[in-house]
């Protein structure tokens, strides 16, 4: 299970306790108690707020996040010893209600292009729904604040 996603992640997760239908709300911070298998990442947030961010190392940790109620899983994006370095860039192109697909398509085309000048290689990834994604896996080439980013 370690190696679907980079070693000592972390995941912030969408959480629906009460069924699919349910409201659900974002989990960030690990709830405690928990099992000794299921590290946390602490990560200070601007507001100098620590959260404790559960980590899914293995299966164990796995389900016992979806045991929560935890079902969209979503990686950080780096690994816990190095917050502020990313293993991958993310452009999440979601859509506006009313948006024809073809305008996501075209955008992405345009991100890809201008990753492609910087000699950064991306991938298009759909997420089920109207959105596009385009990834860049990384390992770890520059810190957050040398790409522009909080």
């Amino acid at each position: 299970m370690a190696s679907a996603a980079p070693q000592k992640s972390r995941y912030g997760d969408e959480a629906v306790p009460n069924g699919i239908n349910a409201p659900f709300f974002f989990m960030k911070r690990a709830p405690s108690p928990r099992p000794d298998f299921v590290p946390v990442c602490p990560i200070e947030h601007a507001s100098g707020n620590i959260i404790d961010f559960p980590m899914i190392q293995n299966v164990a940790s796995l389900l016992w996040l979806v045991n929560l109620g935890c079902i969209d899983l979503n990686p950080w994006y780096a690994r816990c010893d190095d917050v502020h370095r990313p293993d991958y860039l993310h452009f999440d192109l979601d859509p506006v209600e009313g948006t024809p697909f073809r305008r996501v398509l075209e955008t992405s085309l345009l991100v890809r292009d201008a990753l492609s000048a910087l000699q950064i290689r991306s991938y298009a990834k759909t997420t089920g729904s109207r959105e596009f994604m385009c990834s860049s896996y990384r390992t770890r080439p520059v810190s957050k604040a040398s790409l522009g980013l909080r």
